[in-house]
């Protein structure tokens, strides 16, 4: 059953402010009711709203019913609109009409709306209810590429590598989207750096951006890593040559510089990149201990 699902959803929803909500509804040309006392709002008011209000209102007042009927009228008014077959489904499942209810989601597309939601519960900490809304958000529709890209991040952000992959590649496979792209072989790529054994993949994604944006540092930086751990000292002390040639005044190109001719044996080197590096950016603690490494072996 979804009812204790939903009882997560709200709790999320809540977390957003009562300020969040309004805007949204204000976006969409509706009234919105939300912040005025029952008292306040009477029948001749709720009979003069939109429905899409209605439907709002009804909900907010846990007339459930009466709620689905209004959205259900709003979808007939406007069906382009995906907010509506959306808050049908959050009715439905409150309802316990499990399968009405995913029907209304994906009606609305709303794969993409449970991946946001799942983000925003793990920026907030609630973990578990954040895999919840992914699984919602996988069930509705697998293949989104929104979507995937969404729970992609937020699986990366609490370190799921596996998870990250998986999602990140499905996103992969169904877009060529040149900003969604690169960002998700830059992340798929820093997933597989994280798995020693994944080293050639995380390679492959990092040429790829590479070739995508030959004037960003990152995938330099990224690759200098790759040849570092693979142990191609002097690979590496090339990638990030070429990194802090694009981006002189980038304090991390500096560090990674002098971390791959720290590899390479070349230590007086190494801390003159990390002596810019802190130039550029005093607080960069990871600058700060492999200087200090350099300075143990003279």
């Amino acid at each position: 059953m979804l009812s204790l699902y939903f009882v997560g959803v709200l709790l999320v929803l809540s977390l957003t402010t009562q300020q969040a909500i309004a805007s949204n509804w204000l976006m969409l040309g509706v009234l919105q009711p939300n912040g005025l006392s029952a008292s306040l709002v009477n029948e001749t008011i709720i009979s003069m709203a939109k429905p899409s209000a209605k439907g709002y209102w009804h909900y907010q007042m846990n007339q459930l019913d009466d709620a689905l009927n209004s959205w259900e009228e709003a979808t007939k008014l406007v069906p382009s609109n995906p907010i509506y077959s959306f808050w049908q489904g959050i009715v439905l499942g409150r309802l316990g009409d499990d399968e009405r209810a995913v029907a209304a989601w994906r009606q609305a597309n709303a794969a993409k709306y449970w991946a946001w939601l799942s983000a925003e519960s793990a920026q907030k900490g609630a973990g578990v209810l954040a895999y919840e809304l992914a699984e919602r958000s996988i069930l509705i529709n697998s293949t989104d590429q929104e979507s995937r890209f969404v729970l992609g991040e937020m699986y990366f952000r609490n370190k799921d590598w596996l998870r990250a992959i998986e999602s990140l590649s499905i996103a992969l496979d169904t877009s060529h989207q040149d900003a969604q792209y690169y960002s998700a072989l830059m992340l798929r790529g820093q997933a597989y750096l994280e798995m020693p054994s994944n080293l050639d993949n995380a390679y492959n994604d990092f040429i790829t951006a590479s070739q995508l944006r030959p004037t960003d540092p990152w995938p330099h930086i990224r690759l200098c890593q790759v040849y570092g751990l693979m142990g191609r000292t002097r690979d590496a002390v090339i990638a990030c040559k070429q990194a802090t040639s694009l981006a002189e005044d980038s304090a991390f190109a500096h560090y990674y510089l002098g971390w791959a001719f720290f590899l390479d044996g070349q230590y007086a080197t190494a801390a003159t990149e990390f002596k810019r590096s802190l130039e550029l950016d005093p607080d960069l603690q990871a600058a700060q201990d492999w200087l200090a490494k350099t300075q143990d072996l003279k």
